[in-house]
């Protein structure tokens, strides 16, 4: 059901995508979503804290820019990345995390650039609320249905995001 998710979630990183703009796909694994991202965008990079998945990306055929992450710092320039994908991957992660991580994506995100964050929220708006506390500019656009689990598709501006704590 994950290709039905990624293809779900591609209808809404489409419109900020184009042979001349750069997309980071961030918790990228073992590259699942990168070849519908090479369709979409001129330059990806992908990035994960795992290198025991990113070693599996040639196997399973994935031909990309995939870095391993060792500390929170994405491993590209200032302003240089148009759109940032999360696909579930913060679900995880403490609220320190995340706003390092969201901090970090504004610090590679171009003026104008977007953030589209997909988590399994399980159809909870409560989880879907504690992350518009972390990032207030977040819109959620769609959930998502697959097998039983529901996945919510969220977009934000992050040079419009006031960063706060949950509470």
């Amino acid at each position: 059901h994950l290709r039905a998710l990624d293809n779900k979630v591609f209808k809404y990183v489409a419109p900020y995508a184009g042979k001349d703009k750069a997309v980071l796909d961030y918790g990228c694994g073992w590259g699942r979503a990168t070849s519908g991202l090479q369709a979409l965008f001129g330059s990806y990079m992908g990035v994960d804290v795992c290198a025991q998945l990113l070693d599996m990306a040639p196997k399973r055929g994935v031909k990309a820019n995939l870095r391993e992450m060792t500390s929170t710092q994405i491993p590209a320039g200032d302003s240089s990345l148009d759109v940032v994908l999360c696909l579930n991957v913060l679900r995880e992660c403490s609220d320190d995390m995340c706003l390092e991580a969201f901090k970090e994506w504004g610090r590679v995100l171009k003026r104008g650039g977007k953030i589209v964050l997909v988590e399994q929220t399980d159809g909870s708006w409560r989880r879907v609320l504690g992350y518009r506390k972390l990032f207030p500019e977040l819109n959620p656009k769609e959930e998502v249905r697959l097998d039983g689990i529901v996945y919510t598709v969220m977009v934000a501006n992050p040079q419009r995001v006031k960063r706060k704590k949950r509470s």
